[in-house]
């Protein structure tokens, strides 16, 4: 009896809802907490078509084939899936289950845990969402860096041409001013004939 009390005490403490089905009546013995799991009362009886019916539609299938399968291969029952509570509420439940079995090795039916996942799936999706919008701010930020980089290189590039522009510019004025300096001394001392001061 104290074995049982600490085993209860465990499961409780594990958030871990106990259950038997028995293939040939097909009874499911659901404990109170597993019955919370599901979102059921656990005082009110809870069936194995009562636990069917939980199942969300989607998920049902792959729930039966995982089924079948651990009770015709004797393999360990190990599955996440979603379930609707009476409320509508969709919860994520996990279930291991063990196949039972006669001293002859035929399965008699499954007896394991439930546990109830919700708030870490919920927490997982809050994780990816926000893995999601750091990733995309990421995103928005390297594109406006690149921007940046890009008009900056531009900037830099019309600068180094208005200094090449400007030290051309400085270069044929210095040359100008001293071509029109050189003609206007060999004006004023009238060098050469009438036709090459009409060139000068």
């Amino acid at each position: 009896e104290e074995s049982g009390r600490q085993r209860s005490l465990i499961l409780t403490a594990g958030r871990m809802g106990a259950w038997t089905y028995d293939m040939a009546t097909g009874e499911l013995d659901a404990s109170a907490l597993c019955r919370r799991n599901f979102g059921r009362d656990p005082e009110q009886p809870f069936s194995y078509a009562d636990l069917q019916a939980a199942i969300h539609p989607d998920d049902r299938e792959r729930v039966n084939a995982a089924i079948r399968e651990s009770l015709n291969s004797g393999c360990v029952y190990d599955i996440e899936y979603r379930v609707l509570t009476p409320e509508g509420e969709v919860r994520w439940i996990a279930v291991q289950a063990q196949p039972a079995r006669l001293a002859d090795g035929a399965t008699t039916g499954l007896a394991g845990i439930s546990i109830d996942m919700t708030d870490r799936k919920r927490m997982e999706d809050a994780l990816r969402t926000s893995a999601a919008t750091l990733e995309h701010l990421v995103e928005e930020r390297t594109r406006e860096l690149v921007q940046t980089q890009d008009a900056l290189r531009q900037s830099q590039k019309l600068e180094a041409m208005g200094q090449l522009t400007g030290g051309v510019a400085h270069d044929f004025k210095n040359w100008e001013t001293a071509s029109i300096g050189s003609l206007d001394l060999l004006h004023r001392r009238q060098v050469g004939g009438e036709r090459e001061q009409r060139l000068i």
